[in-house]
């Protein structure tokens, strides 16, 4: 807008997503056609019918509204020249004079308006708010993730702690014909590095399958790595290594002649 612009006239400014909603290329060879009369004034006539299209004379980039998992909103700007009872101020203060900077508004807002009630907020403490939702959905899921990792360290360690005991005579007869420590571990971990391999085989796709349904409602998303279920892999398998850590040396340091002994 310009010092020749004035609210009784038909132009309007759009931004890039009205323009790629209407297929605007040339916004020179283009009107917008609204839908009915969008304003009136005391110098013109009051009749809604007449509804001439708008020339486009500007072009502003996309910007956010609102959450940013939705996309930009086609927008449309007509001159509006009068004072907006219910718009708002935006200011910018030095960080860390949040204090001094509301209270010299407030005192210019008494001087103009009186005892009027002054409100204000910070935009930071705005947008924290839009994403409030999101953080309470990613704590919750962190937490069941928690507990699903818990009871399923559980699951594996009472699955080990059967599996060996049941094991123990072969385990006996292994050592006696000169397995050491190690080979004896490497077998039974070899077992359950199947098991997990193959959960993993199956979890991948449907974690992809998951993710893509989610990320269609988003608007602005990011790619889905491979490291990020490498690195899902790998923890899963470490924290699981640990739990049979536990059984698996207890295993390799039986004597076989008491393994012999209580089945006599």
């Amino acid at each position: 807008w310009d010092s020749t612009d004035v609210f009784e006239q038909y132009k309007c400014i759009i931004n890039e997503a009205a323009m790629r909603m209407f297929h605007i290329e040339d916004i020179h060879a283009e009107r917008l056609q609204f839908q009915r009369r969008m304003w009136t004034t005391s110098k013109t006539e009051l009749d809604m019918s007449l509804n001439p299209p708008y020339e486009i004379v500007g072009i502003i980039k996309d910007f956010n509204t609102g959450h940013l998992s939705k996309s930009t909103l086609p927008m449309v700007f007509i001159y509006y020249e009068r004072a907006n009872p219910f718009s708002f101020l935006m200011g910018r203060y030095i960080p860390g004079k949040e204090k001094e900077a509301a209270a010299y508004l407030e005192e210019l807002h008494r001087e103009i308006n009186g005892n009027a009630d002054f409100k204000y907020s910070l935009l930071e403490e705005n947008i924290a708010r839009l994403y409030e939702k999101d953080k309470r959905v990613s704590n919750a899921y962190t937490l069941f993730t928690m507990l699903a990792i818990f009871i399923s360290c559980l699951g594996l360690l009472a699955l080990s702690l059967f599996d060996i005991q049941q094991r123990y005579r072969e385990i006996a007869l292994r050592k006696i014909n000169g397995a050491t420590r190690k080979d004896i571990m490497i077998m039974l971990l070899k077992k359950y590095l199947l098991l997990l391999l193959g959960s993993f085989l199956i979890s991948v796709p449907l974690s992809c399958l998951a993710i893509h349904k989610y990320l269609e409602t988003v608007a602005y998303k990011t790619t889905i790595s491979w490291w990020l279920f490498a690195l899902s892999g790998i923890a899963v398998t470490g924290i699981s290594l640990l739990t049979l850590t536990l059984q698996v040396r207890k295993a390799t340091r039986i004597n076989p002649a008491k393994v012999f002994k209580s089945e006599v």
